[in-house]
């Protein structure tokens, strides 16, 4: 086993440790109550079967490996990271101080039960502001 594997598993068992305590019961009940409970527990769900992060992190450490500053596996984890991100729609084109750049794209995409999309925020301009933005949208859903 690789030492960078060793990390992360170190890094990552927390975590998992987290997860199997939610699964089995020790975290609190969710609040049956809140009308967003059933949409949270719905996403968490979503993240447990189709996330593709262990699969990244995996790739990212046994491919690429360790990444020093200046190092040759920094610069291709960057250019990695990028591809990926892009094909998520978080990397491109976009306007920064009246300038064109490649970069992180931020954006906000609400998804109702059914996989349909209620709202999309293309930008997100301030970014201290959306998640108010984000909750108001969601309170006249509700």
């Amino acid at each position: 086993m690789r030492i960078h594997r060793v990390v992360a598993v170190c890094m990552l068992a927390p975590l998992a440790i987290v997860a199997i305590a939610a699964r089995k019961g020790f975290a609190a009940p969710p609040d049956e109550t809140n009308p967003l409970a059933a949409a949270d527990a719905q996403i968490l769900a979503e993240v447990r079967e189709r996330s593709e992060a262990m699969q990244n992190l995996e790739y990212i450490s046994d491919n690429i490996g360790p990444r020093l500053t200046g190092s040759p596996q920094l610069k291709q984890a960057n250019e990695w990271t990028a591809e990926v991100m892009k094909k998520y729609g978080a990397f491109g084109k976009k306007m920064m101080y009246g300038k064109t750049v490649e970069g992180t794209i931020r954006s906000t995409v609400v998804i109702g039960p059914k996989g349909d999309i209620l709202k999309h925020w293309a930008t997100v301009k301030k970014a201290e502001a959306h998640p108010g933005e984000v909750l108001a949208h969601l309170k006249t859903k509700v």
